[in-house]
């Protein structure tokens, strides 16, 4: 939040533009990805769910 960022949502060229402002070291986000990956953090991609539809027919 502290960079102007939703919580909670992490891509790596977000975090190679915190690393430049922390560390002034730049790092191309495939590299990010690959040094995140070593750190044992994994992709995750959010399940998109309509806001009003039913929940039973989501469901299924």
């Amino acid at each position: 939040m502290a960079y102007g960022y939703m919580p909670g949502v992490c891509t790596a060229p977000m975090i190679a533009e915190i690393i430049q402002a922390e560390f002034n070291l730049d790092y191309h986000s495939g590299h990010v990805r690959k040094l995140l990956k070593q750190a044992g953090f994994s992709v995750q991609k959010p399940k998109r769910q309509l806001a009003k539809a039913d929940p039973e027919k989501q469901h299924r």
